[in-house]
């Protein structure tokens, strides 16, 4: 609840030196990304949008599933999906990753936090998945902020600004 009250409170919080991205069909959506984000030179498969933290430190992304004409969305089991799939990649997922309920940009919505330990080349790594998967029933939209040993405080409050500036036009 608290993680919730969070959100609530930074969504009235500005953007500084935001950079405005728009995607989907006839530039439908906007995402705002703060000074540090970065578009990399190669694109990430998948991703409509993705952006990389300077550094190397974090990783924003958005992805898209089109939902067929009158199909029910159901954002939980979209979330169990997205986190079968990390297993099935070879990470171990921390716990039990339970999605919140929440509203974003007047869309039904699941936040989630999802802690992983990925083993590669020898090492070992901790990642958390921050995600918001919005229900924006032609699609639903999967944010992703992707930060090493849960990142620090800065990139964490980049990525909550970036989630709450979802905007879909009118």
């Amino acid at each position: 609840m608290r993680s919730f009250l969070l959100i609530l409170i930074a969504l009235t919080l500005p953007v500084p030196g935001a950079d405005k991205v728009s995607f989907g069909k006839h530039d439908r959506f906007t995402l705002e990304f703060p000074d540090g984000w970065e578009k990399p030179a190669q694109a990430q498969a998948g991703a409509v949008v993705y952006r990389e933290h300077e550094g190397g430190n974090a990783s924003f992304s958005v992805s898209r599933l089109y939902v067929p004409k009158n199909a029910k969305v159901d954002l939980h089991d979209t979330l169990k999906s997205f986190v079968s799939n990390f297993r099935k990649g070879g990470m171990t997922v921390v716990g039990h990753v339970k999605g919140q309920e929440g509203v974003m940009d007047g869309k039904d919505s699941v936040f989630a936090q999802v802690p992983v330990k990925l083993a590669q080349g020898g090492q070992n790594f901790n990642l958390t998945f921050f995600m918001v998967i919005v229900d924006c029933r032609d699609q639903v939209l999967v944010l992703q902020a992707t930060l090493p040993d849960g990142g620090t405080n800065k990139v964490r409050g980049d990525c909550r600004n970036i989630i709450n500036s979802l905007h879909e036009l009118d």
